[in-house]
């Protein structure tokens, strides 16, 4: 199995400036994910996508592969990544004249991967023949029958309000995405512009492993899990 690693990090952050090269315990925060993706044994190749020339040569010192600068449509916050991984896909393949056959996409915002995560999270993938997996983390506090909207001023109650489901004991559990570990199949990406296809499956992660650096507070809470 060729397997492609795509750690993207783009110079642009409304809410917390040079999020990617923040300075975290002496180091930058996407030599995290570097390190962590040089550790797989599974990945063939790892290319770095960014539009920043301060990122680009965290990648080339790292020994990254940095063949080609994301253009400007792939770099602003309304950015989808989507198109993103398939840019650097098609871009990758041309220069390194191969097909791969999955793509693994992580995200220098959430660092805290465990030693042989990404990995375990191939096998799995490959053992299962799924078309993608999400690392999950379970969600907590709020749980989403808690949540209120509002909207023309009145409050608007989740309907499972309605049904009185009150006692945390009776609702289901919810996961969200925990940023970890993405990786789907090459012609899940390409034909449905998308990482899901009809087979999908996941690993989980621990809440205290939990982090996904977006603010100031998460930063801070960064810098200790990751002494």
């Amino acid at each position: 199995m060729k397997i492609l690693g795509i750690i993207p990090a783009r110079k642009n952050f409304k809410k917390l400036k040079n999020k990617n090269i923040i300075n975290i315990n002496h180091k930058p925060l996407i030599y995290f994910t570097i390190k962590s993706a040089k550790q797989s044994k599974y990945i063939t190749d790892i290319v770095g996508s960014t539009d920043s020339k301060r990122i680009a040569n965290i990648f080339i010192k790292n020994k990254i592969q940095f063949p080609f600068y994301r253009p400007k449509k792939l770099s602003s916050d309304n950015s989808n990544i989507i198109d993103t991984l398939i840019f650097t896909l098609k871009k990758t393949e041309e220069i390194n004249k191969t097909k791969y056959d999955y793509i693994c996409l992580l995200q220098p915002t959430s660092p805290l991967r465990k030693k042989d995560e990404i990995d375990k999270a191939i096998k799995k993938i490959i053992k299962t023949n799924s078309d993608s997996l999400v690392s999950l983390c379970k969600l907590d506090e709020p749980h989403p029958f808690k949540l209120i909207q509002i909207k023309n001023k009145k409050l608007v109650f989740n309907k499972n309000k309605k049904n009185k489901i009150n006692n945390r004991q009776q609702m289901p559990d919810f996961y969200m995405p925990s940023g970890n570990i993405y990786i789907t199949k090459r012609n899940t990406l390409l034909n449905n512009k998308s990482f899901f296809g009809k087979k999908n499956t996941f690993t989980l992660i621990n809440q205290k492993d939990y982090i996904n650096i977006n603010n100031a507070i998460d930063l801070e809470i960064a810098k200790i899990k990751l002494r």
